[in-house]
């Protein structure tokens, strides 16, 4: 039966490579492993050292690894504060434009109301039809387009955020 920590998993070379390393035939090499000869002194030293180097690099790449993502959880962590900001900025160009194009069609009734009323007399200002092309040209302004673009990047925002909160979580 194989044991799962054997030195060459430890090492991760083949048997042939170990024999290799410690300068001792491969069938010495195997006989050392299932326990039915002894290697020499010097291989045994040898193999020591190996040992000891690749174990203490293993708890260093242990080290790296937990600062790693230690390093990206906080990267996280800023993406996710840059997202929410990023979201309020959206937030208040959706308010402003809503604001905006909402003044526009009030101005655009104002214009019909002065229109139709003005319909039936002579008009004796050109006011109420400088009301109407100033409306109709505010109205042409592309207000619903950018509206429509930021609650657009609104959604992708709020899904970019949950994408990065469920990232954190696998990193916890």
């Amino acid at each position: 039966m194989k044991k799962e920590n054997t030195i060459r998993t430890l090492l991760g070379v083949t048997q042939q490579e170990l024999a290799m390393l410690l300068g001792v035939s491969r069938s010495q090499c195997a006989m050392f492993e299932t326990g039915k000869r002894d290697l020499p002194l010097t291989a045994k030293q040898l193999l020591a050292e190996m040992l000891a180097y690749v174990q203490s690099t293993e708890s260093t790449a242990k080290t790296a690894r937990d600062a790693s993502l230690y390093s990206n959880q906080q990267q996280l962590e800023r993406l996710l504060l840059e997202n929410e900001y990023q979201q309020l900025l959206v937030a208040r160009k959706i308010a402003a434009a809503t604001k905006k194009q909402e003044a526009h069609w009030r101005f655009l009734k104002l214009a019909e109301f002065l229109n139709a009323r003005d319909s039936g007399k002579q008009a004796t200002t050109g006011l109420p039809t400088a009301i109407v092309g100033k409306a109709s040209k505010a109205l042409e302004a592309p207000l619903s387009d950018l509206l429509t673009e930021q609650r657009h990047r609104h959604e992708i925002l709020v899904l970019e955020k949950l994408l990065l909160e469920s990232k954190l979580r696998k990193l916890l």
